[in-house]
């Protein structure tokens, strides 16, 4: 009888450690340097197959016991011998702990997608689908069904099959650097097989799994520590961790089910960084659930539409050339469906929850998957809070398009809130960044959807007096879109007491003004609470995007007493940051050196940072082109506020009554001490490019981003793919392929940098640049 192993992928059939591992391996002093690198690349091999079969497959072949003999050896032949490769299975942790997460641009955006707990909104998407598709010649669509994973998303990227890069989505265009956090989850592999493309970037939740979940917080509870309120924020806490050991100790686990990218002849300039340095460690970690089952042909039959490996892929026995990490050069093109992906994920040995996904004719099938689905939910071994519907053809997908927030072809279809019954024993009032007070109800401890809650919102003061709810009453409290908690019903009155709503903030003492249904600290700047919010807002990616200043370092900061103001930040001593808990040199003189770069931000930038009510960064850009100067925004009367686009009667008057209120000009004017918002020559900013969409490839005599902001303050769409609304594709030095064969196949101009700037000079548009 044989012992090798059939429907091998990451190694030959007969590797001798597939089946079993020597009782004792010979020792290391007595076998010289070409046995320990044969019998290292032999044991990499078959723990890459242990790998797979037991995470993606779900049937290992080894017991844990000979997995961790077989892993032991391993590192034992790479330390004695400097054998350790970048992608060894030993290369997962023991990196350095980190200062703090870097920023990385995502390789695509990691748009967000609508929501609903209501069937009646997911037909209405049907409804849209179907109409517009039709109008331009499509087939009836069809529908792929999944679960909507309750965990932290995740960029992943593969180059030519390796393991490169990983990021939180962030703000949906970048996201934390997490390469080497996700390094350490064992699920995710660091070498694809197959051939998948030359670059490969891949969305995925994280999560930990509930069993494992109850188990770590158990833990942590007997340590003395504070336990995690739920799985999601221990996926998401664990994953921002700054010491890679500590994250490869907790049970994080992963399902893919998107691609950001497939590029088979990718734009040099669009590939993420290099790989990271690897670093060693060793175990492997336990998981309570079955990963996702596969046949012997990888396919997803529950889906009706069936990718056969050996039709879609050529055998790795035709002697074809391979590359180093086992996939061939360019590897093969993208599905044209998103069930065809799925099955290239298992493919490639990426988990997906294909047991759960279906493919559905029409919208009524969709609906009964969701309410089948949460009937399932509490049997799952990971949370969910609904399902996500995705147009299937990927061609439909891209004429849907999407708008800047979020795709217009998928829709979460989400579960009902879950909801408890509780007492409450006071309402306190909490003051945000815009200065709106927010009642909030101190609760009896209850578990909502699995989590523990002792605090709810009550939102405002129409709210308690609609609700009429008060201290002592039994009410009905519900996690909204399973996240906030909130007071939905009066179940019973009591009788311990009646809370009045305050006439002064609670915590600087000003007037307290109403705006219908709503109640605002009049402070300004002057509210030590809102004073608080704004700086966080201020320092945020959304603003200044000033790294290295969260919420908690915010609050370290105002309690030291060094930051009582927004120009404190810039009076901040690295020595003085430097004894805080929890810095130190390095981490004082980043701070610094990103505050140095803010103290000439563009206009719009540092009108968004200041937090005016209903001022968004697209608001702020309609302002500064408008007016041109900070000064001439805080002049600005209502009459011209109102003639801006996106800014009608009631934002203008937001506007005039933050400028209006004291202590925010005083602020404002002790801050531009420090910080000079650079102005725009009115004249200069218009719409002469209104209407043209442009696309970049390859380098430029400038940065990109400068020439993104240049022709996007005269009006012009500037986006990272051609299709076919892209008026012109600029091509600069080592351009990449792929966009000019889009260009082509879409009767898109090319036009060099030369060329763009006659372009633009025809339109009385100076180029900065230079040729």
């Amino acid at each position: 009888m044989s012992d090798e192993v059939e429907d091998v992928h990451y190694a030959e059939p007969d590797n001798p450690y597939l089946r079993d591992a020597p009782a004792e391996f010979e020792p290391i002093e007595e076998i010289d340097a070409e046995t320990a690198r044969e019998q290292a690349e032999l044991l990499r091999e078959a723990i890459r197959e242990h790998d797979y079969r037991y995470y993606v497959l779900a049937d290992p072949i080894v017991a844990d016991e000979t997995y961790d003999r077989l892993f032991a050896r391993l590192e034992e032949l790479e330390s004695a011998f400097d054998l350790a490769t970048d992608d060894s299975p030993t290369q997962r942790v023991g990196g350095e702990p980190l200062d703090e997460l870097e920023t990385v641009e995502h390789t695509a955006p990691m748009l967000s997608i609508d929501q609903s707990t209501e069937a009646d909104d997911l037909r209405e998407f049907d409804d849209r689908v179907r109409r517009e598709l039709q109008e331009a010649g499509f087939d009836d669509p069809t529908y792929l069904c999944e679960p909507k994973f309750d965990g932290l998303s995740v960029e992943i990227v593969y180059r030519d099959g390796r393991y490169v890069r990983a990021a939180t989505r962030g703000d949906g265009q970048r996201g934390d650097d997490v390469t080497e956090q996700v390094r350490t989850i064992r699920a995710v592999p660091m070498r694809l097989r197959g051939d998948p493309p030359s670059v490969l970037a891949v969305r995925g939740e994280v999560y930990m799994p509930k069993d494992d979940f109850r188990a770590y917080n158990r833990e942590r509870v007997e340590a003395g520590e504070e336990p995690f309120a739920n799985p999601r924020n221990a996926a998401a806490g664990t994953l921002r961790q700054l010491d890679p050991d500590i994250v490869a100790e907790r049970p994080l686990s992963i399902y893919f089910f998107d691609v950001l990218a497939w590029e088979t002849d990718p734009d040099p300039d669009a590939l993420p960084d290099a790989l990271p340095e690897a670093s060693a460690d060793g175990s492997r970690d336990e998981e309570s659930e079955a990963a996702a089952g596969a046949d012997d042909q990888l396919t997803l039959d529950a889906l009706g539409e069936v990718v056969d490996s050996e039709d879609e892929t050529e055998s790795r026995d035709d002697g074809s050339q391979l590359s180093d990490a086992g996939v061939r050069p360019g590897g093969r093109e993208q599905p044209a469906t998103h069930a065809a992906e799925f099955s290239a994920f298992r493919e490639f040995g990426l988990r997906v929850a294909h047991e759960h996904v279906e493919q559905v004719d029409d919208i009524e099938a969709a609906v009964d998957y969701r309410d089948r689905m949460m009937e399932l939910r509490e049997e799952l071994p990971f949370e969910i809070d609904g399902t996500v519907v995705k147009v299937n053809d990927r061609e439909a997908c891209e004429h849907l398009g999407a708008t800047a927030r979020s795709v217009r072809w998928a829709f979460a279809y989400k579960f009902p809130a879950r909801s408890g019954e509780t007492t409450i024993r006071d309402v306190v009032v909490q003051v945000g960044r815009t200065g709106r007070l927010t009642p909030v109800a101190l609760l009896d401890p209850v578990e909502v959807g699995g989590v523990t809650v002792s605090r709810a919102t009550l939102h405002n003061p129409s709210e308690i007096e609609t609700l009429g709810v008060d201290v002592g009453d039994r009410v009905a409290v519900k996690r909204a879109g399973d996240v906030i908690p909130q007071v939905t019903e009066v179940l019973e009155h009591g009788s311990e007491g009646h809370f009045e709503f305050p006439d002064e903030c609670p915590v600087c003492g000003s007037s307290v003004e109403r705006d219908g249904p709503l109640a605002y600290c009049s402070g300004g700047f002057g509210c030590p609470a809102q004073l608080e919010r704004t700086i966080e807002h201020y320092t945020s990616r959304q603003a200044l995007d000033i790294d290295g200043l969260g919420p908690e370092r915010v609050e370290q900061l105002r309690e030291a007493g060094l930051v009582e103001s927004l120009a404190d930040l810039y009076r901040l001593d690295s020595d003085d940051l430097a004894d805080l808990e929890g810095w130190g040199e390095k981490s004082a003189e980043n701070l610094r050196s990103e505050l140095e770069e803010t103290r000439e931000p563009s206009l719009a930038d540092f009108l968004t940072g200041l937090g005016i009510p209903d001022v968004g960064a697209s608001t702020a850009t309609e302002l500064a082109r408008a007016f041109g100067s900070l000064a001439a925004v805080m002049d600005a009367d209502r009459e011209e506020l109102e003639s801006v686009p996106d800014v009608g009667p009631e934002v203008a008057r937001k506007i005039r009554d933050f400028f209006d209120t004291e202590e925010n000009r005083a602020a404002i004017e002790e801050l531009t001490e420090y910080v000079e918002p650079q102005s725009l020559e009115v004249d200069d900013a218009g719409d002469e490019l209104s209407g043209l969409t442009f696309v970049f490839t390859g380098s430029l005599s400038i940065p990109r981003r400068d020439a993104s902001d240049l022709l996007e303050r005269y009006g012009a769409n500037v986006t990272s793919s051609v299709s076919g609304n892209t008026d012109y594709l600029v091509v600069g030095d080592d351009p990449g392929t792929s966009k000019r064969e889009d260009a082509d196949a879409n009767d898109v101009d090319e036009i060099g940098e030369d060329e763009l700037m006659e372009l633009l000079a025809d339109r009385g548009i100076e180029w900065p640049g230079s040729r």
